[in-house]
């Protein structure tokens, strides 16, 4: 590894060996090193560097010169997933890079009409995200959507836990239509393809989105009287009580009984039943 990586970095003092050992593909053929195990030897390697002193620049050139082994040595299928394609290890990471794409397609929605209503308490006696006084309903909101589209990307560099809601559940009584839908959708896709998504991961991911119409265009939501809201709020109280820390716990299972807020929001659609579908297109 010393001789490899003397290599690798151009030490040319002639105090280290040439590497003579095997290609890279073939040494790590056996492992199955997932992006995971990949991200933390990088991790590891380049934030010892930092630690004795080597430049920032320097630690983000090497991060990016041990990525690019990542089709050699990261074997498996993880590796490829549309989420960690886009993300350096040591440079960045998942969740910074689902947390832009949640920011940007909730400041879409709240800035149509049409579609702000599924966040103002309008439709589907859901919260009121944009009352300041229900900020850490927003927090919940947001973490849940971050964990929830890293699940459904491929997200596995362990900076994203997975979201265990229920899609069903989650939008049950909102009352969204197929045009609504198909806005959200589009505004998903916006952003990812402005954060530099391919055109074929981009269309993967409008598929699985479109896949799932049956799930989220339901039947109109009841009148959104003063019982009603009071009724959702006391409902949203609940679940946040349910989880200890909105920016960091795995969220509780949505209760059955009322159409309360479940912290997922409205369009994010790309959970569990349907990842075998991306990986179908994408592996």
């Amino acid at each position: 590894m010393i001789n490899f990586f003397a290599g690798g970095l151009g030490c040319t003092d002639a105090s280290v060996q040439n590497y003579t050992g095997r290609d890279m593909t073939s040494a790590h053929a056996t492992l199955n090193i997932t992006f995971l195990a990949h991200s933390v030897f990088i991790s590891a390697v380049v934030g010892d560097m930092a630690a004795k002193g080597v430049s920032a620049n320097d630690t983000a050139a090497t991060a990016a010169l041990m990525d690019t082994l990542r089709d050699e040595v990261c074997t498996n299928a993880d590796c490829t997933s549309i989420c960690n394609t886009y993300v350096t290890p040591y440079v960045g990471n998942t969740s910074a890079l689902v947390s832009a794409v949640v920011d940007g397609a909730v400041s879409a929605a709240l800035a149509a009409p049409t579609l702000k209503v599924y966040f103002d308490g309008t439709k589907g006696q859901r919260v009121n995200y944009t009352d300041p006084s229900k900020a850490s309903d927003l927090t919940m909101l947001r973490t849940h959507l971050i964990q929830f589209f890293g699940m459904a990307l491929g997200c596995s560099d362990g900076t994203i836990t997975p979201w265990t809601g229920n899609l069903t559940t989650a939008h049950a009584g909102m009352g969204v239509t197929k045009a609504d839908f198909d806005a959200f959708n589009g505004a998903v896709i916006s952003v990812m393809q402005s954060a530099g998504v391919s055109a074929a991961h981009l269309t993967a991911v409008h598929g699985v989105l479109n896949s799932t119409e049956s799930a989220i265009v339901q039947a109109a939501a009841p009148s959104s009287g003063a019982a009603g809201s009071s009724s959702a709020a006391a409902g949203s109280s609940s679940a946040a009580a349910g989880s200890s820390s909105a920016a960091t716990s795995t969220p509780t299972s949505t209760p059955t009984s009322t159409p309360v807020d479940t912290g997922t929001g409205f369009g994010m659609v790309l959970i569990a039943p349907f990842l075998s579908l991306i990986t179908a297109l994408l592996f």
